[in-house]
């Protein structure tokens, strides 16, 4: 199938830390990403973060440690539920903001070293 995004797309858990300004008080908070390009990406967190709120985040390895400004483009409310508990959570879409050549290069690196790691253990599975 055909990429139609801008970006490639890595499915990954990465744990992430954020923070923002509200007035003039920091707030922080953490969150998982699930998805990833070199434009964005997609994490899930106990914290609704409103659109175009402006984030400094801070991605934990392997891909990191890369501190990056990113702004909100929307949050959802999901559900996970367990045998004892419905807990909730938020989707979050993030767009990167100003990121450097340097730093989307490393991204983009990392994206694709994850792809050629999975594509190689899918073929020793297969018995190549």
């Amino acid at each position: 199938m055909e990429e139609k995004r801008l970006f490639f797309r890595l499915s990954d858990r990465l744990n992430c830390k954020y923070k923002y300004k509200i007035l003039k008080e920091v707030k922080d908070g953490e969150a998982t990403i699930l998805d990833l390009s070199s434009g964005g990406l997609m994490m899930v967190s106990k914290e609704f973060l409103k659109p175009k709120r402006i984030l400094e985040l801070d991605i934990e390895p392997p891909l990191g440690p890369l501190k990056v400004t990113a702004e909100v483009l929307d949050s959802k409310l999901d559900w996970y539920v367990t045998d004892q508990h419905k807990k909730m959570y938020f989707t979050i879409h993030i767009r990167f903001k100003n990121l450097s050549i340097s730093k989307k290069t490393h991204i983009i690196n990392y994206i694709y070293e994850c792809k050629a790691q999975r594509r190689k253990a899918r073929l020793k599975r297969l018995g190549f």
